[in-house]
């Protein structure tokens, strides 16, 4: 996560949080009170979703999403066509790969250059060593696995079991699984010596999967981890995405989603961040 202000380093992720701000924030958990779907719009294969949500923090946070069926789509992991280029951009991967959409990759461990932290691995080979003794990166999401689960989520020891084929990023924190809440979030930011990772309002990039095994990947403007969990978690019929897992990605101005639809670009948080790698969605 990239904000301004006090400099906060852990496990080899670093990100900026504005600190005074997340010390009136930090209690109590913000919680959502409605959530209304403003917008549903057919953008090729896929549905993209509006949703404006209030909270007890926020008069209006919108969480912009892109759902796909997984027997219609594919998932790539994709790095810069120019290695000496120092990363590229979401809106340079949409041109240059012409994919339905493209979306936030991995964590970052250093931004100039724009570098990965932790797990990358690309084509079955791997391309960034994975951390094991991280505090927030405890999930692995491994894309092109298979074409009837085209986007799977998993824990570190299950990577390290089963060793997957395909294109895999870790991430984190897990915000869901098997319906329920995941992640401990007050232990999580303790362990983080109290910083505002999860109570903090910050832009938050998420992938998830619900019961009917569609795939949203989305950016939340401006929101705590508290509140992206209870909008994952609510079912479809509360305005929610009925998740039965979830996990967040890299955040802040690193968190962005660029859709094509024909002549019409749809691009959701930060989309010009330099980064080492991306995520394409291809229609089959």
């Amino acid at each position: 996560m990239h904000r301004s202000a006090c400099l906060l380093a852990f496990a080899g992720v670093t990100f900026l949080a504005n600190w005074a701000s997340a010390q009136e924030e930090s209690s109590p958990q913000e919680r959502v009170e409605t959530i209304r779907i403003v917008q549903t719009q057919k953008v090729r294969s896929g549905t993209f979703e509006r949703r404006q949500i209030t909270t007890s923090r926020a008069t209006a946070v919108d969480v912009s999403s892109l759902r796909v069926a997984t027997d219609r789509v594919s998932f790539r992991l994709v790095t810069p066509s120019k290695s000496s280029a120092g990363g590229s951009s979401l809106v340079r991967f949409g041109y240059d790969e012409r994919a339905l959409a493209v979306f936030t990759g991995g964590f970052l461990d250093t931004f100039s250059p724009a570098t990965p932290a932790g797990l990358v691995q690309q084509h079955n080979k791997i391309k960034n060593d994975l951390l094991d003794d991280d505090k927030v990166m405890k999930a692995v999401v491994c894309y092109s696995v298979d074409s009837i689960n085209p986007a799977v989520i998993m824990t570190i020891a299950e990577f390290l079991a089963g060793k997957p084929k395909g294109d895999c990023i870790q991430t984190g924190p897990f915000l869901a699984k098997n319906g329920k809440q995941e992640t401990n979030f007050d232990e999580l930011e303790k362990s983080l010596k109290n910083a505002p990772f999860a109570r903090g309002s910050f832009q938050r990039a998420f992938v998830s999967v619900n019961t009917s095994d569609e795939i949203a990947i989305g950016i939340a403007a401006q929101i705590s981890l508290f509140a992206l969990r209870e909008v994952l978690l609510k079912s479809v019929q509360e305005g929610g995405f009925g998740a039965v897992v979830a996990v967040a990605l890299s955040g802040g101005t690193t968190a962005g989603l660029v859709i094509e639809d024909g002549n019409r670009r749809i691009t959701a948080g930060t989309v010009k961040t330099l980064l080492p790698n991306a995520v394409v969605i291809r229609e089959r």
